[in-house]
């Protein structure tokens, strides 16, 4: 695949660290207010929110985005999660002492951070794990888009090329969907404008 990386940021620190991954790809810095048009969208590959990849969906600009659906993690093998993970409604909650995370709804609070899964796994996600440390080993704590994650401290190079992956591999259940609210959200905010990347104002092209 030959795209140019489009980064959906607040900020031009998470582009600049993967600039040195991008290869011969143009490199973009958006802040969410435009969309390309549609004749250009297919020339991008996008590291976004799901507010934003939600955006593209209300104007139609749907790339085939593979995730995790919000209920895998409860599938997994406890052992591999360290606790029982219960994927439900809010009207079905087991009467018990517990603690209840949206799966879509991030806590600022508490940000993102394995062995073989099994053979029901997305085809490419992203892993948050934790250490326990009573335990003394690693387990899974949640999953999410790998395209909607932020790349730490991993090599630009490769993880450029995981979201570039992630961007196309949608198939049967892992592919993304945004959620009722999520299109709700996406509506309520200011009109989405679809512009060229030459005349947008909130691309920024980062030079080699």
């Amino acid at each position: 695949m030959d795209r140019a990386l489009c980064v959906i940021a607040q900020s031009t620190t998470v582009a600049l660290r993967l600039a040195a991954g991008r290869g011969d790809r143009r490199l973009f810095l958006s802040y969410a207010v435009e969309v390309p048009l549609t004749s250009e969208s297919s020339s991008l590959t996008y590291w976004m929110t799901d507010a934003y990849a939600a955006r593209l969906h209300v104007v139609g600009l749907s790339p085939a985005l593979a995730a995790p659906p919000w209920d895998w993690l409860g599938g997994v093998a406890p052992d591999l999660l360290g606790r029982a993970i219960v994927s439900t409604t809010l009207d079905q909650v087991p009467d018990e002492r517990l603690l209840v995370k949206p799966a879509l709804l991030k806590l600022p609070e508490a940000p993102a951070a394995v062995r073989s899964l099994g053979d029901d796994c997305p085809n490419v996600c992203s892993l948050d794990v934790g250490w326990d440390t009573e335990r003394h080993r690693w387990l899974v704590v949640e999953a999410n888009p790998l395209w909607a994650s932020g790349p730490y401290d991993c090599a630009p190079e490769p993880s450029v090329e995981a979201v570039e992956y992630a961007n196309s591999a949608a198939t049967g259940r892992w592919t993304w969907v945004p959620e009722a609210t999520q299109l709700e959200r996406a509506r309520r905010q200011e009109p989405v404008v679809p512009v060229t990347q030459g005349r947008a104002t909130g691309y920024v092209e980062f030079s080699a």
